[in-house]
């Protein structure tokens, strides 16, 4: 299965991207292909309906999630 691993933190020492590689490498362990898409590593636009898909991150994540069997969302909690 091909899997791509979202780490939605925007944070640059996120324990979100630690939490998608550790997934991302058990994984690979089991014979799976994974990748981590880390959100701030792209840069987003601010949303709207008539220029947010044109946007060059927007169109690689959207290519990269396409071809995926799964997703799987690292995401930060606040308590």
């Amino acid at each position: 299965m091909r899997f791509a691993i979202i780490s939605s933190s925007l944070d640059p020492k996120s324990r979100s991207d630690k939490l998608a590689e550790q997934c991302r490498a058990y994984l690979e362990s089991k014979g799976h292909e994974a990748k981590v898409l880390s959100l701030k590593d792209h840069v987003l636009i601010s949303f709207d309906n008539d220029t947010f898909y044109q946007c060059e991150a927007y169109q690689y994540l959207h290519r990269e999630t396409l071809v995926a069997d799964s997703l799987i969302f690292a995401s930060q909690v606040y308590n």
